[in-house]
């Protein structure tokens, strides 16, 4: 069995009231309920048909995505909560990203934390495989799914080991309109972890 390389921070807080209306809202159209309405032509003195307009089929909901292009990421984003460990969740999908739903949003003051996976567990890469490599400076960007564009810059790409990462200061840093990236580093510690570090990037809303 293939086992995902994403390594995740311990969230040891309560599902929280924060607002999910940024994907609640903004992800799901309404469809209006249409019906075609006729009468069989089956004798002479049959109505004749009468049809209600066909309606366009509903557009697929539009996703919010994640690029960052100095290492050519631009990765959907996954809505993720607690998983029955009391940890931050992961994406379902190695290409993807995952925005923690009970935190902050981006764009507001904060910390909208997003995780990704490193690897598929063989090595093989995934959305964060080159995360380590952005540099101070480099640009992220999120695009909601109506278009509108939020544009961070890169401020700090730090390393901890998994035992002294700083869940407070990464979920609640208050300090700015901020990203919090997330993903695994290090040794593979056979632990159930996967990897032992994590490498967390700072990106804050220019």
């Amino acid at each position: 069995m293939v086992v995902a390389g994403l390594c995740l921070l311990a969230v040891v807080y309560m599902r929280t009231t924060y607002s999910d209306r940024f994907f609640s809202e903004t992800f799901v159209a309404p469809v209006a309920s249409m019906v075609r309405v006729f009468t069989p032509p089956d004798t002479a003195s049959a109505s004749p048909v009468v049809s209600a307009p066909t309606p366009a089929l509903p557009k697929k909901a539009a996703t919010a995505r994640l690029s960052i292009p100095s290492i050519k990421v631009n990765a959907a984003i996954e809505s993720v909560g607690i998983n029955q460990n009391g940890e931050m969740d992961t994406p379902l999908r190695l290409a993807d990203v995952g925005l923690y739903k009970y935190g902050t949003m981006p764009g507001q003051v904060g910390s909208a934390v997003i995780d990704g996976h490193v690897d598929n567990g063989l090595s093989l890469p995934a959305v964060f495989y080159n995360l380590k490599k952005v540099q101070k400076g480099d640009d992220v960007y999120i695009t909601n799914p109506d278009g509108t564009q939020l544009h961070f810059a890169v401020t700090s790409i730090d390393d901890y080991e998994l035992a002294t990462a700083p869940v407070e200061q990464i979920f609640h840093d208050t300090s700015g309109r901020l990203l919090k990236l997330i993903t695994c580093e290090g040794t593979w510690s056979g632990l159930g972890y996967a990897y032992d570090h994590r490498v967390i990037v700072t990106a804050e809303l220019i």
